[in-house]
């Protein structure tokens, strides 16, 4: 790239745990920037005012050109409106409420986002500084890693991620506390949920929420307030969206993981089929994905993951409902280390990838299941698309795209 020719640009690297910073920071360096690192964890997302002080400091020693993190920190966008330099941020994240910061519109921000629906819905607020930006990957390091690691993650089927079963769950939270309701609202929300799940074509939630005249917003807002859930005076509130995103969209992805996943676990027990959820999150009691070789602890990003979507036959990506376009890190991972996908449908997947070619997509939990069988029992079929979608994932979703947006 002829960086040789030329001084490094310095900048600071916001390093507070993202699950790719240890991938990113050197894709950054061998493309001629100089990181100043600072890893700190932000005790408030828009007063922490210690670590204000630390990047206004490293700023003005190091003369650094912008700063750059994974996610959106409001609190860094006031330091680099302060210090009139530019802050790039790459979201990963959803829902991702700090992007309802007042902060976020600040003309030093420039905040790339996943999802292109969630970024028109800002673009309609006004708000200027939010971008399109796909997430990526990198293929070369996932290889390393392949092929460094000992342990043998080879099965038929696999999912990698969150159940929502612990304390985020808030619409279970607000349920328990509040059973009692003569106007049968719970119930209505219940069905709403039921009639979200594994809907792809039409957005119930925002339907019903909007028809409702705001009472079902109202209410879950105002149960939302009392356990101290809801944002704070520094952020802009759309009540609509946090409780769309933060309390239904989340109870629809319980919904939807927990039975597809115990479906998929039954089928392959009764087919003889090799299928493991790796998760932090505890099954419910007496569901089959707590029952033998099924339940595996979380597995490390870095070291254990690519081996796991290499070696699983089959990776499922059960995608958040409060993505609506966008394709999530989990696929584009899965494609980055040469796994099959097969995922739900997304907008964007379509603008990139082949289905059938490329990856493999299900509509329905039946459809998921007769795909699943249909690709075990086609093996070089299965090979092929794995194969597909790396090479096409190499080229789309690579970690080298941030360079193109970044300060030269």
């Amino acid at each position: 790239m002829g960086q040789m020719n030329r001084q490094a640009v310095k900048f600071i690297y916001y390093k507070w745990g993202s699950v790719a910073d240890d991938i990113l920071i050197p894709k950054l360096k061998d493309a001629g920037y100089d990181p100043v690192i600072i890893e700190k964890k932000c005790e408030n997302y828009t007063r922490d005012m210690v670590l204000a002080q630390e990047f206004i400091f490293k700023i003005n020693q190091t003369g650094a050109g912008f700063v750059f993190s994974y996610d959106y920190f409001p609190i860094l966008s006031i330091v680099c409106d302060t210090c009139k330099i530019p802050y790039f941020s790459w979201v990963y994240d959803s829902p991702h409420l700090t992007l309802n910061a007042a902060s976020a519109g600040l003309e030093c921000n420039h905040i790339g986002v996943f999802d292109r629906a969630l970024v028109k819905k800002y673009e309609a607020k006004g708000i200027k500084t939010i971008f399109h930006l796909p997430l990526g990957g990198s293929p070369a390091f996932f290889q390393e890693s392949i092929s460094s690691c000992k342990r043998d993650y080879a099965c038929d089927i696999s999912f990698v991620g969150s159940l929502y079963t612990d304390e985020h769950e808030y619409y279970g939270l607000l349920k328990s506390e509040n059973p009692a309701d003569d106007s049968g609202i719970w119930d209505r929300l219940d069905a709403l949920v039921l009639n979200q799940a594994f809907d792809y074509e039409n957005d119930c939630i925002s339907d019903v929420l909007t028809a409702g005249g705001g009472a079902l917003t109202d209410y879950l807002y105002k149960l939302m307030e009392k356990k101290g859930l809801t944002l704070g005076g520094d952020y802009i509130t759309d009540k609509q969206d946090i409780v769309s995103d933060e309390i239904l969209s989340k109870r629809v992805t319980v919904t939807e993981r927990k039975e597809l996943l115990e479906k998929v676990a039954v089928f392959s027990s009764e087919n003889g089929f090799d299928f493991r959820l790796y998760t932090g999150s505890e099954p419910a009691k007496g569901s089959i994905l707590s029952k033998g070789p099924v339940l595996n602890d979380p597995i490390d990003y870095l070291t254990q993951m690519p081996s796991v979507f290499c070696d699983s036959r089959i990776n499922l990506n059960i995608t958040l409902r409060s993505i609506k376009t966008g394709i999530p890190l989990r696929a584009v991972d899965i494609l980055c280390c040469g796994g099959f996908l097969m995922t739900d449908p997304r907008e964007e997947f379509f603008e990139y990838l082949v289905e059938g070619e490329d990856f493999e997509v299900y509509r329905s939990v039946d459809e998921c299941l007769e795909k699943v069988k249909f690709y075990l029992s086609h093996e070089e079929l299965r090979k092929k698309i794995a194969k597909n979608g790396r090479a096409k994932a190499e080229k789309a979703f690579n970690l080298g795209r941030l360079t193109d947006i970044l300060p030269k």
